[in-house]
């Protein structure tokens, strides 16, 4: 739990640094606290799990990859230590959503909450982008060799974490069995 209050903590951080630089972080926070509050109004708590255990699956199956790639190496140190913090954290907790709602819910009711998130995560993680990438004063929407780059790092991405997000599928699956980077234990002990 006092991992997961320090994680809010960062998020808060990230938002409020992005803002200073320009991006609309706390209007896509805006937008994602309302959507939140609509799921919670029209769904049951056990759904609402269901959800949180399918988003889970995404953000430490991204998270391990960012551990294992070098995608954030020409970042902003106070960037790339942020998100290596934040990929350790995901990869730490990805069971314990699971295991709750193992206790409560069923397979049926995880497979559809897990395609309802696959259908609502892509949209929004391409759109954020591209709102970030149009605010980004570096970069031009309109250069093929910025969007050809953009979709090479991109189908890297997906390539890599497709086979570990496809078996989530699998009834017997638990997060427990994800194969963790082998940067872990390093990047865990120069950020800690």
């Amino acid at each position: 739990m006092g991992q997961e209050v320090q994680h809010g903590k960062m998020h808060e951080q990230y938002d409020l640094a992005l803002k200073a630089a320009g991006y609309p972080a706390d209007k896509i926070e805006k937008l994602t606290g309302r959507a939140l509050k609509l799921i919670q109004r029209s769904t049951s708590k056990s759904f609402q799990l269901a959800l949180t255990v399918a988003a889970e699956h995404y953000t430490a199956t991204m998270a391990n990859y960012l551990l294992e790639s070098d995608v954030i190496d020409k970042a902003n140190p106070s960037y790339a230590w942020l998100w290596k913090v934040h990929a350790i954290e995901e990869v730490e907790h990805r069971c314990v959503s699971f295991d709750v709602y193992d206790q409560v819910g069923s397979y049926k009711e995880r497979m559809i909450a897990y395609f309802l998130t696959s259908l609502a995560l892509m949209p929004v993680f391409v759109i954020t982008t591209l709102i970030y990438i149009s605010k980004d004063k570096t970069v031009t929407l309109i250069n093929p060799s910025e969007w050809k780059s953009w979709l090479k790092v991109m189908g890297s991405l997906y390539r890599s974490i497709g086979p570990e997000l496809i078996k989530f599928i699998d009834p017997s699956y638990h997060p427990a069995e994800m194969k963790i980077s082998s940067n872990y234990a390093k990047i865990k002990s120069e950020v800690f």
